[in-house]
């Protein structure tokens, strides 16, 4: 029971996974064999000429005249747009995908998948899309503006209690000055009491200077003299030994700066021999630059001789022959009615237009004027492509050994 039931769901799951794969079968068979279908139509009016020509210098000389003033309406743009009507359109997948392009009507390329219209966007959309963009932007602005206040309060508080710190600060600078100066007064007054102590002493000493035996002491000011000059010479001898520093660090400095001058000078005549060298290297490498290029221009010049080359080349322009000759119109109706002023020309040109009409099925037909330069036309013209037969292409020429062989060996001559 269990092993039907586990076989019955293998059986479901296999089903499902085959008609899976025969989905996408289908679907590459119909991308790739159902061809895109285009067309385009177009009708121009009678344009002469001779009279585009002399619109062409009225133009010019309102131009010159009137400098940036708008172009008038029988100007020769103008003159030659209102004579054409043009459309073209293609198809896909029976008209399942289509869409075009026209003048004057339908100038923006549009766009349909069934019945729903893909480009150009109706302005319902537009404007749903521009709303929404609006409210982003609202709201990504509404977002910075928050996040600036908040960063404004936090400023704020960072403010204040920058400023408290400050006043804080301030007041203990001025308890630190306060008691400073307290202490500053009691040294002032400690040094006068020890003065006025020492200056009392200095009395009794002074009295006291001659003894009983009649010797005679001296006193403090001999005493100051001997240690003034004392003061005077040690001043003068700490003097000399620094002039005498200060010369040897000037000799010292002197010689740096003298080697200094001399690295300098010799870096100054490296350089000079360096730009004497360059033209010399300079001529050396466009002689070095040319002879390569001449070898790679032999190695280039025997493969295009090579015969797989000649083989590759042929491939080549076999496939891409096939391919524009699929990609061109099957069906051309053209009426023209043209006219060069040159009836010689004129004949080369119907000459031309009935060999292509003998070996394509165009039906164009041309009208000659010999008299006047004059252009009127009238042209339909339908095609297809098939996206198989590009493929092909490409892939034969992708694939073939010839061609793989050339481009190597020209991709190595050209790295080399």
């Amino acid at each position: 029971m269990i092993l039907g039931t586990f076989l019955s769901i293998l059986k479901i799951i296999g089903i499902a996974l085959l008609v899976i794969l025969l989905v996408i079968l289908a679907l590459l068979l119909i991308i790739l064999f159902v061809p895109l279908r285009y067309r385009a139509k177009a009708v121009i009016g009678r344009i002469d000429i001779d009279k585009l020509s002399e619109l062409s210098d009225e133009g010019s000389g309102d131009d010159t005249d009137h400098g940036l003033e708008e172009a008038a309406p029988n100007d020769p743009k103008s003159y030659v747009l209102d004579k054409i009507d043009c459309k073209a359109s293609f198809s896909w997948l029976l008209h399942l995908v289509r869409g075009g392009i026209g003048y004057p009507e339908n100038t923006s390329f549009w766009l349909k998948v069934l019945f729903f219209k893909i480009l150009p966007k109706s302005e319902e959309k537009k404007q749903r899309k521009e709303e929404k963009t609006r409210r982003k932007e609202e709201k990504k602005s509404q977002a910075k503006l928050e996040k600036a206040m908040d960063n404004a309060g936090s400023y704020e508080e960072v403010s204040d209690q920058s400023s408290k710190d400050a006043g804080n600060q301030e007041s203990l600078n001025d308890q630190n000055k306060s008691n400073n100066k307290k202490s500053s007064e009691n040294k002032t007054s400690d040094i006068s009491a020890s003065n006025i102590e020492a200056s009392d002493k200095k009395d009794v000493s002074g009295d006291l200077d001659t003894s009983d035996d009649g010797n005679v002491h001296k006193d403090d000011s001999e005493n100051d003299h001997e240690n003034d000059y004392r003061n005077d010479h040690g001043n003068d001898a700490a003097e000399d030994d620094n002039d005498s520093e200060e010369l040897e660090d000037k000799e010292d400095i002197d010689i740096f700066t003298f080697f200094d001058f001399i690295e300098k000078m010799a870096d100054l005549f490296e350089k000079a021999l360096d730009f004497l060298e360059k033209p010399g290297e300079a001529v050396e490498k466009a002689f070095y630059t040319i002879s390569r290029a001449y070898d790679k221009m032999d190695l280039i010049k025997d493969l295009l001789d090579s015969p797989t080359f000649e083989r590759a080349f042929l491939r080549a322009k076999k496939d891409l022959y096939l391919v524009l000759r699929h990609i061109m119109p099957g069906k051309i109706d053209a009426d023209i009615l043209l006219g060069i002023g040159d009836p010689a020309s004129m004949g080369k040109l119907l000459a031309g237009v009935s060999v292509v009409n003998t070996f394509n099925d165009y039906d164009i037909w041309l009208e000659p004027d010999f008299e006047n330069k004059v252009v009127e036309a009238s042209v339909d013209i339908k095609g297809r492509i098939a996206l198989w037969r590009l493929l092909l292409s490409a892939a034969r020429v992708y694939f073939n050994k010839d061609i793989r062989k050339v481009w190597k060996r020209f991709d190595r001559i050209m790295k080399k």
